[in-house]
């Protein structure tokens, strides 16, 4: 969300608008990204169930600032209440997080009620999302719409730089023509890294030599690093930790695999795509498909069919230039629905601002 956030308020600012952030946390290694772009950037604490103990902090802080929009990101009660009259006829409500094993459906019907009285437009960020919410909630008609997550566009020169894919190599210690596969995230149990680790094992046995490359780190390390050598994948898996630059990631693996029960897009496999790299995934619960269209550079299954996935892999890693043929298609796909210009001006258009 913080680098989908950035990214819209860079394009924000290209269209002649201001734009200053508050958190309603304190501030985090994150906050430095917003203040070195030229964000002023606030933070603050928040206390008591649902974040009703920092109410009158958040109200104060508010009525401090003079705007002509205001744009609140992800469902949160207190602060719908907090802005006060603040920005009336001009507030967006941008939602990222889809309605399925999150809550119960009577909570979000209170949700949106309270949000169509607070806000003057609703954004999901996934199709999906905006069909099931008019399901939960038909009186949301008129004022929901559809703003996908915004992917910067990378030029082809920063995409196809081979210094930073041979420092990758160096750095993750792997064989400069090795064959890689890879992905990023949270190390949790919905991103079904025992999928991913899995299908590289089945690859491997059906005697494609590849290696896979890991960024990011969470709760379940330990457990899938166990597994990782119960499948017989020492000195093949490379944990990576976060990484504060993701170019030289996607410039140095030659496919991407995603795996995940749920998620609204996947923020992952859509910044691949954009750099050319082609994508496997398989998402049981998400609107990825939608994203990724019928762009032949990205294959989403809606089972983790381990068996599809692995053939799929194998084509592409054994056929360098079909990797390259649907990576620029992928690219294009990415160019024509990500575009953050396009991102901006759909947000303003939601807020009423004019153009």
């Amino acid at each position: 969300m913080e680098q989908s956030t950035l990214t819209l308020l860079k394009e924000l600012r290209d269209l002649g608008h201001e734009c200053t952030v508050i958190s309603l946390n304190e501030l985090g290694p994150g906050a430095v990204r917003y203040s070195d772009a030229g964000f002023p950037v606030e933070g603050m604490a928040y206390r008591g169930p649902g974040g009703v103990g920092s109410f009158r902090a958040l109200r104060r802080r508010l009525r401090g600032h003079v705007a002509d929009g205001l744009i609140l990101v992800g469902h949160n009660v207190m602060a719908s209440q907090a802005i006060g009259n603040l920005c009336q006829g001009h507030r967006l409500l941008a939602l990222h997080f889809h309605h399925r094993d999150t809550m119960p459906r009577w909570k979000w019907k209170l949700i949106y009620r309270q949000a169509c009285r607070r806000f003057d437009a609703l954004s999901f960020a996934a199709e999906f999302m905006l069909d099931e919410a008019r399901q939960i909630y038909p009186p949301l008609h008129g004022k929901e719409c559809f703003v996908s997550f915004p992917i910067p566009i990378v030029d082809e020169d920063t995409m196809r730089c081979r210094d930073s894919r041979r420092m990758f190599r160096e750095r993750a210690n792997l064989p400069e023509d090795a064959l890689v596969i890879g992905n990023a995230g949270w190390l949790i149990a919905r991103k079904r890294w025992d999928v991913f680790l899995d299908c590289l094992a089945e690859l491997r046995r059906t005697g494609v030599h590849v290696y896979a490359a890991i960024a990011g780190d969470g709760p379940l390390r330990e457990q899938l690093q166990k597994r990782a050598h119960d499948l017989g994948l020492q000195g093949v898996v490379r944990w990576l930790g976060w990484q504060n630059d993701m170019e030289p990631f996607y410039a140095g693996i030659d496919a991407l695999l995603f795996n995940s029960d749920a998620d609204a897009v996947g923020l992952t496999p859509a910044e691949a795509m954009m750099r050319g790299v082609p994508v496997v995934a398989s998402v049981v619960y998400g609107g990825l498909s939608t994203l990724a269209g019928d762009c032949r550079g990205a294959l989403v299954l809606p089972d983790h069919d381990t068996s599809a996935i692995v053939r799929r892999l194998a084509e592409l890693l054994s056929d360098r230039e079909l990797r390259l043929q649907v990576g620029k298609e992928a690219r294009q796909r990415m160019i024509e629905v990500g575009d953050p210009r396009l991102h901006a001006e759909r947000v303003v258009k939601a807020l009423r601002l004019g153009s």
